[in-house]
């Protein structure tokens, strides 16, 4: 049965700034460590860490929000794709006071593979992210 992940992160950085390292393709070569591929327009195909995760940007409103469908190469993520289910991400920025508040939202994550996209998601991205453009 798949599962959801909600996670928030106060970064102290700008909304534009915090929106650029996610859609940005060389920041985040910077913050992942990988080559990436991005784009922030609608329709935009994405692959990030050499290709092992990707998708498509689905909405986009800059500075605001972000909503990619999403996809891992490992064994749960593809016997979920060969079930013909789609995940989603979706982003959500909010400025205060120079701060952002970034609402992360991950829809059907498939339950074989929860606890290690939960905590992917802050060691290997917004974690990461965060470090990257709070130290800029």
């Amino acid at each position: 049965m798949p599962k959801q992940i909600k996670q928030t992160y106060q970064i102290a950085a700008t909304a534009e700034t915090v929106f650029k390292a996610l859609t940005d393709k060389k920041l985040i070569e910077e913050w992942s460590g990988d080559s990436a591929s991005m784009d922030v327009k609608v329709g935009t195909k994405f692959k990030l860490w050499s290709g092992s995760v990707f998708g498509e940007n689905i909405k986009v409103v800059p500075n605001k929000l972000l909503q990619q469908t999403w996809f891992s190469d490992n064994k749960a993520w593809q016997d979920f794709r060969k079930s013909g289910q789609v995940s989603t991400v979706t982003f959500d920025l909010s400025e205060k006071d120079g701060q952002t508040i970034l609402k992360l939202t991950h829809d059907n994550v498939p339950e074989a593979d929860y606890k290690n996209t939960d905590d992917g998601w802050r060691e290997y991205y917004l974690g990461p992210l965060k470090e990257l453009v709070e130290s800029s």
